[in-house]
């Protein structure tokens, strides 16, 4: 399809897709589609980010550079094993590496293997062992804490790339909360412009 940006909500998380890599191919993107991507600006002033340049390219092979397009990774989350998930720099929320932290220690903490999915459990959840597959400490758009989890926004501005691979815009999310009912549903403030 010819699209841009997506929204997908599952696992107690949300999701900000875009018309990029693993998205893109599974959604059977046109041939006039499918060249999108995203990055962070290091800027949390909407008003203050003017065009596409002030994107932050990443080095090839540094952390940040897979994440500039939908990747797969794997997750600990509301389940019994771990769970695809669809990441990209909106979303990448930080894996932990090493041992020692109750996941294996031949993890390198990046999410890319199912078998070496850490596993972290946190002791404030009492005798309940809480397995919570990130550390928050990169450019995403939220934090996530408690249980169930309340979320924050970081109001990281975003550049992300249209579909055609020609435009762009800029992205911020400045409120998110889950609406807890039957069904659940998250309910999202995010702030768009199109820009040079």
């Amino acid at each position: 399809g010819n699209w841009d940006i997506a929204l997908e909500a599952h696992d107690n998380m949300f999701f900000v897709l875009t018309n990029s890599g693993i998205t893109a191919a599974e959604l059977g993107t046109t041939a006039a589609s499918g060249a999108g991507g995203v990055w962070f600006t290091g800027s949390t002033d909407f008003g203050a980010v003017t065009t596409a340049a002030q994107r932050v390219i990443p080095a090839a092979s540094s952390e940040y550079e897979p994440y500039t397009v939908d990747a797969e990774r794997w997750a600990m989350v509301m389940a019994a094993e771990p769970v695809g998930q669809t990441l990209n720099v909106i979303t990448y929320l930080g894996y932990p590496t090493g041992a020692g932290e109750g996941h294996p220690p031949e993890s390198d903490g990046s999410g890319l293997s199912q078998a070496n999915c850490f596993r972290r459990t946190t002791p404030d959840m009492g005798q309940m062992a809480s397995y919570i597959p990130y550390l928050f400490d990169k450019k995403q758009a939220y934090t996530m804490k408690g249980m169930p989890p309340n979320y924050t926004p970081t109001k990281q501005v975003y550049i992300v790339r249209h579909g055609d691979g020609a435009r762009y815009s800029k992205l911020q999310l400045s409120e998110v909360y889950l609406e807890r009912g039957t069904p659940s549903r998250f309910v999202l403030h995010l702030s768009h412009k199109v820009v040079p």
